[in-house]
This record gives structure tokens, sequence and C-alpha cells, in this order.
């Protein structure tokens, strides 16, 4: 009952200090905001240099010798290069599952941490990629080009995608690199990114958990921190200098940029900033965008994860092995979670919708009072909020559609092996993007590594859940192939039936078989009519649904890449200024610089923490049981700093961004940001938000103190005694 308390009081003082100050939501820039595209950042820099800026601004889009060319992103975070040898700094948590890979209960290294104290004893892991942005080409002229005059929405969708493919055709062929085309700004701009995609990544240094996540889920998003988040990997080529399959032939590729570390520490008020791929924000959507997000999104999504939260946590208590093999899985969730629950007090707390709406007001004002504006958006605003109110009706149906595919390991694979071999029947360029040649890699190497992620009697569980909840669903929407194997009968007899289905499928499947499943994927359909695997047959009856619901999906994103680009031209025409991209996980720049905030009312938070603070919050027992080896280092040390805030606006996707001074020198890693600043997917609040980092003074003190890694510590050419501004 008391953390029940705890955590209501929490939520309460959360509350207060989001409604201390009023938050402007107009979409124009302002102060520290903005998440930057590089070819971008030239034109802030007048801004920048008068915040201090040494570099020049133009080595912001110099993907050859600027910082950015020491910057990469990595499964769904980011990463930079720290050493002429490869090396590769990012944050524990999106090390995680590199970590959990390579974790036994007899070889703990999530528990107990791992040194490599020779290149041959470093982690492979398999499942990892990381990718150098080589180019960023603005390819507006020829995907707006390729939508035929007077197109439907759904047509406008398919010429996007058709010349999208064709483009990242042509600039994949005999170049070695791994392109893409990303939308800006909901189709106002397009770009085609080419990237240099390595495939062999190791672990070279990991702290214990209890110093990579002290704390746990009770510090997430929670300022002070007192968290060491980082662990150091290697990024290895062939022996020809380019990215290749693991092998013990390769060598450690040589980056034509790394961070060095910096000579000074910071100060509160410096220049501070970070370079990574951000991975989605809604900055300038409509009021009606924004409520479906509040009224029907989250609070679905947030019982869904927190459903399955529950059940990995009962099926994990007493079972270590299991624990292990889920921990990546529970701490990806978990964070979610938080995050979710925080983006609802946000949204509330600052009156974002009821904000928006009087933008969208006086926007539309604007409009209707000239003929020419009129013509051109007089119906934007309505139409955007007909879209979105299909979204809200269609939500219920596409989320339990989802959830049986997301949760359950064993439904997901047979629906992407189902799919898959039906899309093999197409000609390569006519193939859904995710099933084009340049994927099939991919998809074989995900089959091949299903199985240590794998737990049958967990996954039982959730399909279970997730067939309970599309049994609820409200007439004419409604999943066919889950009523016909479990919706007939009293509620006694469907929980029989459920139950007896379930143990049947679970007993004969052979999907736990890598040879099987590797076989289904080489024999293509042939191969899948052929089997009598239950989750295929139940996957081949899903189906017709999910191909129509792509259908369906399509169409809405054909809508959306017609309609949001005049909202954001409207709006930047309303209220002119220099504006960013939305996040959507590629490359950007942001600035900011370190400074505390005001909580609440006579609560000033200081921005740096303290070693002393570790000892303040240790416990003895998780999340704040410190390992020993570092308690006893901190005597002399206490005055430490570990971490930090800064203005920097951030977002998912930024964790494991290298923060950097004002002469591009590295002096933290980003891996967090503070509860107030959950809503920034939304709006950007410089007066509370904030983006929390590593100290590198406390990566290289923890290096050289307590892990004792002096090789490392001399490849990196790394030092305590190198900071000029030295504390104890």
């Amino acid at each position: 009952m008391q953390q029940l308390n705890d955590s209501r009081r929490t939520r309460r003082l959360l509350v207060a200090a989001w409604t201390v100050l009023v938050v402007s939501v107009a979409p124009a820039s302002r102060a520290e905001e903005g998440m930057w595209l590089p070819d971008q950042v030239p034109a802030l820099g007048e801004r920048l240099q008068s915040m201090g800026l040494e570099v020049p601004p133009e080595a912001f889009r110099d993907f050859e010798k600027g910082p950015v060319a020491a910057t990469l992103e990595m499964m769904g975070g980011t990463t930079s290069f720290i050493s002429p040898t490869g090396l590769i700094l990012t944050n524990h948590h999106v090390a995680y599952d590199a970590i959990r890979e390579n974790s036994t209960p007899e070889h703990d290294y999530l528990a107990n941490g791992f040194l490599a104290a020779t290149r041959e004893e470093e982690l492979s892991v398999p499942s990892y990629r990381a990718t150098r942005v080589m180019s960023m080409t603005d390819v507006t002229t020829e995907v707006l080009a390729a939508i035929p005059e007077g197109a439907d929405d759904k047509t406008r969708h398919d010429a996007i995608e058709k010349i999208s493919k064709k483009l990242v055709a042509e600039c994949e062929k005999d170049s070695g690199f791994r392109c893409t085309t990303a939308t800006m700004s909901g189709g106002l701009q397009y770009y085609l990114i080419a990237g240099l995609e390595f495939r062999d990544i190791r672990i070279v240094y990991a702290p214990p958990s209890a110093v990579g996540n002290f704390g746990g889920d009770i510090d997430n998003f929670v300022w002070p921190r007192h968290t060491g988040d980082f662990s150091i990997m290697r990024v290895y080529v062939g022996p020809d200098g380019k990215p290749a399959d693991y092998s013990t032939d390769n060598v450690p590729y040589q980056p034509p940029v790394y961070l060095e570390q910096a000579s000074t520490t910071l100060e509160e008020g410096d220049l501070t900033l970070t370079m990574g791929f951000p991975g989605r924000t809604r900055r300038y959507q409509t009021s009606a965008q924004i409520a479906f997000f509040r009224e029907v999104y989250y609070p679905a999504v947030i019982a869904y994860v927190s459903d399955w939260l529950n059940v990995i946590d009962t099926a994990s208590e007493t079972n270590r092995e299991r624990e292990i093999r889920l921990a990546s899985t529970r701490e990806g969730l978990a964070n979610a979670l938080k995050n979710f629950q925080g983006k609802l007090i946000g949204l509330d707390a600052v009156r974002l919708i009821e904000k928006r709406r009087e933008d969208d007001a006086a926007l539309s004002a604007w409009i209707q009072a000239d003929p020419a504006r009129k013509a051109k958006y007089g119906t934007v605003l309505e139409e955007i909020a007909q879209l979105t109110q299909q979204a809200r009706e269609d939500f219920p149906l596409e989320l339990a559609l989802r959830r049986m595919q997301r949760s359950s390991t064993m439904l997901s694979t047979a629906m992407g092996l189902v799919r898959l071999a039906g899309e093999l029947q197409k000609p390569d360029m006519e193939r859904d993007p995710g099933f084009m040649e340049r994927n099939l890699p991919r998809w074989r190497k995900r089959l091949e590594l299903m199985q240590p992620d794998l737990d049958p009697e967990v996954d039982r569980i959730l399909l279970d859940h997730a067939i309970r909840a599309a049994l609820v669903l409200p007439e004419g929407k409604r999943i066919d192939a889950v009523d016909t194997h479990f919706a007939a009968g009293s509620a006694s007899a469907r929980e029989k039936r459920i139950q007896k289905t379930l143990d049947k499928w679970y007993r004969q499947t052979r999907l736990t078989d890598l040879e099987y499943r590797l076989a289904l994927f080489d024999g293509g359909t042939e191969a899948i009519e052929a089997s009598d695997d239950p989750f295929l047959q139940f996957a081949r009856e899903l189906l017709p649904l999910a191909e129509s619901r792509k259908e369906i999906a399509a169409q809405r994103d054909g809508a959306a890449s017609r309609l949001m680009p005049l909202l954001l031209e409207a709006r930047q025409a309303f209220e002119p200024g220099l504006m960013y991209p939305d996040a959507n996980s590629t490359l950007r720049i942001s600035y900011g610089e370190v400074r505390g905030y005001w909580q609440r009312d006579a609560v000033w938070l200081s921005p740096f923490t303290t070693l002393a603070g570790v000892l303040e919050k240790e416990a003895g027992q998780e999340p704040f049981a410190s390992p020993e080896s570092l308690l006893e280092a901190i005597p002399g040390y206490e005055e430490l700093r570990i971490n930090m805030v800064t203005t920097n606006d951030t977002t998912g996707g930024n964790s494991g961004s290298p923060l950097i001074n004002s002469r591009g020198e590295l002096v933290g890693l980003l891996f967090d940001g503070n509860y107030e600043g959950t809503c920034d997917d939304f709006v950007f609040w410089d007066e509370k938000g904030r983006s929390i980092s590593v100290d590198l003074r406390y990566i290289i003190w923890f290096l050289e103190e307590v892990a004792h890694a002096d090789a490392l510590l001399e490849e990196l050419n790394w030092s305590s005694s190198r900071f000029r501004a030295e504390a104890p």
C-alpha cells in the first residue's frame, strides 16, 4: 500500500510541476527547440555562435569530415565512434539485448558486467546492426513528379511507394550502401538516405546492470539520476574494409572521424549539442489528431502493455534463466509504459488539446479571410478531422490484430512466413518493401535468431490474453478467424475451447525447430500450403483481414501525404520562421545548454548530480544496490559529477547520442529525458523538459577506478588527468 500511496503522491507532484508555467505550443521554433536536419544547421549559425559554438556550422552537414560522420544509428538508438580502431560508445540499455544474448545463468553478464581483456574475447552479437549515414539527398521533386495528376489517395500512396523503391534500388546498385527514403513533414519533403551498414558488432565493455540501470523503473524518466548508462562496443569489417558478416578474419573499422575526450568539464550555461536518430514526434498535428492519442491510443496501449508486463513478471519470479531470456523485452515494455503514462499526464497538465484548438481556430480564421488561401487550404482541417475519426473507429480492431502478432512470437513468425511466401510470387519491385530481395537476408537472420528469445509457456499466455481481447470487439469490427475457433457457445465452453485449442497448437507446432523454419523460408508457397502446422493454418486464416487492413492503412497514408503538407504549408505562411521536420528516425542535430529547472514551487533542481547521491540512494537491494567495487571506490570522489541535464530537444531514438561541447569534443552520453518532458512528442517545453546524460568524466573514472579497464583506456586515449577543470 505504501508503494501505491507513493505512486499517487508522485503523480500529484508531477501534475503540479507541469502546471506551474503556461506552455507555448506555437509551431514555430524558439529557444533551443528543434531536431534539425544536417543541411538546416548552417541557417542556425548565428544563434549557435552567439551561444559559443567554435565548430563551423557547415561541419554538421559534412558526412565525411564533420561530427556527424562519427554518429551511427544502432538498433533504434544511437552510437558514435570514439577511437580510430572502431570503438563505439552507446547506452547500456541500447546494448542491453546484445548483453542478454550473450548471458546465461553461468555467465551472467547482465548482472556482473563484462570486460574483454583482448580483442579475441570480445563478444559477437549477430543480431546487431549499426549504420553510418553517407548522404542525405532531397528528392522531393522526383517523388512528387511520380504522383499522377488527380490521383486518389490509394493511387497516391502506391505511386510514392513505387518511386521510393526505384530510388532505393538505384542508390544501392553497385554502391554497397543500404538506402532508404524518408518522408519529412508529412510529405512536404522527401529525402534519399544512403548508409553504410555494419553487420559485425562486438561487446568490449558493459557495466553491471546495477550500474547501467541504477534506479530501475523507479528512477526511469526521473531527475535527479545517478545512472552509469553506458557500454562500449566495436565495429568490425572484412579485410577489404567493407561491411561483412562476423568472421574471425574481420578487422576493426577505421572511421574517418571519431569523437575525442573533452579537455574541460561543462558548467551551467555551457552550449551542448547532440547528434542522433530521434524516433517520432507529432509537433504539428491538429487538436483532433492529438485528442485521438490522448483519448484512444494511449489508454488502450497502456492497458495492453501493463498486461504484457504482468505476464512476464509473474512468469519470471523464480526462474533466472527465463528472466534473462525475457529481460530485454521487459525493459522495453517498462520504459514504454512509463513514457506513455507520462504523456497522458503531460497532455492534460499543459492543456495541449485545448491550446491546439485555439491554434487551429486562429489558423482557420486566417485561411478563411483570403479567397486564395481559402481555395488552397480551406478544407484541410476538416479533412484531417475526418481522417482522424476513421482512425478512431478502426483502432480497436487494428490493435487487437496487432496485439496477437506482436505479443506471440509463434504467431508473428507464422504470419511473416505466410506473407513472405505470397510476396515472393510477385516481381521484386511489386512486393511490399519489407519483403523485397534486399530484405530477405534479414528475414532469414530473424528466423535463425528466434530460438534464444522464445519462451513457449509465456508465449502461450500472451496469445491467450490477446485472443480474449479480440473476443470482446464490437460487432462489425471482429476478427472472423478468432470467432471461428473460439467464440461459439457459453462462457465456460469458450474457456474450455481456448485452453484445449492452445494446448493443441503449442504441442503440435514445429516452428520451434530451426531447420523446419528455414525449410519453410526456402520452400515458399508450396511448403507453406503443404504444412499442417496449426500456427501456419491460423495465420492463413488471418491473412485476408490483415491484407484488407493494409489496404485501408495505405489509403489513409495517401490521404495524410496529401493533407499534412498543406497543413504545414499553411502554418508556416501563417507564422513564418525556420521549421524543423518532425522526428522520423533520421539523423538530427539539436542544441541546448546545461541548465537546471524549477520542478515546482520553491524546488530548484541542479543540473548536475554527484557520486554522493549514489550513497544517498543506496539501499542494498534492487534497484538501488550498487556493486561493492563501486561503493569502495567512492570515498574521496563524492563530488564527482555523474549525470547532467541539458535543454537539448531530444526524444526516443536519441538514446546513446553523443553530447558534445562548443569545440565538438565528447563531454557526455545522452540516455534519457525527464518525466516533465515525456510529452515531447507533441510539444517542446524548454522551461522544464530536459535531456539527461552521463558525464564523460564519470565514465572515465568508472573505467579507471572500478572496472580497472587500463588497456581499454589506453586504446581510447582517455584519462581523468587530462581534464583541466578536474574535480576530486
